[in-house]
């Protein structure tokens, strides 16, 4: 004796199996997408262009970086650094640093990261 599907069995089922194969799809394709942009120079995806910048080049930025940590580094030994800690209403503790240059400025600048 065969057995009869009801529709209601055949469209669930096809339902389910094409949910799955669409969730199989939706994965691989993030997964695709996210090594292609972070992952540039690696596997068969090389979209990374190479350099055109000279050496001459290349070490004015090195030293440009080097002279701006050394202006910031100055900045900071002669601020007043201050650790701020609070807590918050649903139990997190909260840090920061609080930076005076000046005390006598009421100007302020909230830096997030």
């Amino acid at each position: 004796m065969k057995k009869k599907y009801s529709k209601k069995k055949i469209i669930l089922t096809s339902v389910l199996i094409l949910v799955l194969l669409l969730t199989g799809a939706l994965v691989w394709g993030g997964n695709y997408l996210v090594s292609f942009a972070i992952g540039r120079d690696t596997g068969t995806v090389d979209v990374a262009p190479e350099s055109t910048l000279s050496e001459e080049a290349v070490q004015d930025i090195v030293d440009n970086w080097e002279k701006q940590k050394t202006q910031a580094d100055a900045w900071m030994e002669q601020s007043e650094v201050e650790t701020v800690r609070i807590q918050s209403a649903d139990g997190l503790s909260l840090s920061g640093e609080t930076v005076v240059t000046d005390a006598a400025s009421h100007c302020w600048v909230i830096a997030v990261h």
